[in-house]
């Protein structure tokens, strides 16, 4: 009923990815902030009222 293999094979890459979430955190934020400021100058471009 369960595939404990895939399981484990998740939990190891969780725990070799657990040093570096400070990184990962840090690279998640900036990518979303860049991609809703191109959104943001995207709709500005298209004549939509910029939010403030």
């Amino acid at each position: 009923m369960y595939n404990w293999s895939v399981q484990n094979q998740i939990n190891a890459l969780v725990d070799a990815l657990r040093p570096y979430s400070d990184q990962i955190h840090t690279a998640y934020w900036n990518s979303l902030h860049g991609f809703a400021e191109q959104m943001s100058h995207l709709l500005t471009a298209m004549g939509y009222p910029p939010v403030a």
